[in-house]
């Protein structure tokens, strides 16, 4: 878990089911070596433990990609790696 990341989550103005999702990304990334700021929780887990459904997960992903909070590597036959990308100074 990151402690950084989730503060800085925290501190990011989002709609709630963006900030929902950013903090369960940052609570299950990691803050040091190859997996820096990364993660790569299913889609199933991300929306069980945000308590939404599949298709609310991808919307909140696709949004917070475009704001460039998060970006994703999709890999076959596997979860996707999701690296995020909070800044210190996010409001």
């Amino acid at each position: 878990m990151s402690n950084i990341l989730v503060k800085r989550a925290w501190r990011t103005q989002l709609p709630s089911t963006q900030k929902l999702l950013l903090l369960a990304l940052a609570e299950q990334a990691g803050d040091s070596g190859d997996a820096m700021h990364a993660c790569w929780p299913t889609i199933d887990r991300l929306a069980e433990v945000c308590g939404v459904t599949r298709m609310t997960i991808s919307v909140a992903l696709n949004a917070l990609e475009a704001r460039g909070l998060v970006t994703r590597q999709r890999r076959a036959q596997s979860s996707s790696i999701y690296r995020l990308h909070l800044e210190a100074e996010a409001a």
